[in-house]
């Protein structure tokens, strides 16, 4: 959805207007399950941005998910967020010296993992991953 400013004298400036290298502004502020693309490497590749979801993440587990993107090259950024008690914890969670409550975010070529202590069990944990792709 294109986002517009307006400016004091009542003129407006939609994002899908602003196109840098072929991609609109309105992309960039866009975050998704789907595959966006948002910019561009400093080796003149595409960076694409994908939000991955992961329900249940469970103590003592690499609480794996696979990404489902095809040709992943090399990982631009990656944060994430766990969810429990009406709370977020952002990624990683320090343990304060107990490696029992430790969650870490990792993320391979197929998959995003929420490797967790032997007690941190969340309802959900989040990952927003930029990337470039092997075939751009």
């Amino acid at each position: 959805m294109a986002k517009s400013v307006k400016f004091k004298d009542n003129t407006y400036l939609d994002s899908s207007s602003i196109v840098h290298n072929k991609t609109k502004l309105s992309d960039i502020l866009t975050y998704s399950t789907a595959e966006q693309k948002v910019g561009t490497w400093i080796d003149g590749k595409p960076i694409y941005r994908k939000v991955i979801q992961k329900d249940g993440i469970v103590s003592n587990n690499n609480n794996a998910v696979n990404h489902n993107i095809s040709n992943f090259g090399t990982l631009v950024s990656a944060r994430g967020y766990l969810f429990a008690q009406n709370q977020y914890y952002i990624l990683p969670r320090p343990s304060a010296g107990n490696l029992s409550y430790y969650v870490e975010l990792q993320v391979s070529s197929t998959q995003v993992k929420f490797p967790t202590g032997t007690n941190a069990n969340f309802d959900y944990g989040l990952a927003i991953i930029e990337y470039t792709k092997t075939t751009d």
